[in-house]
């Protein structure tokens, strides 16, 4: 299983195209925030289906 990280700041746009997925497959997703205080709990798992 393939697992990539996708950094993001808090002065970026809170939206972005990722397109680094392949078509035709299903992918599934989570969020985790990160601050000088710690991280935050994994979010639900989300399915991407084509």
């Amino acid at each position: 299983m393939a697992s990539d990280a996708y950094r993001r700041f808090a002065d970026q746009p809170t939206s972005f195209t990722l397109r680094s997925l392949n078509k035709g497959v299903s992918h599934v997703v989570a969020m985790k925030a990160f601050d000088e205080h710690g991280g935050s709990p994994l979010s639900s798992v989300v399915e991407i289906v084509p």
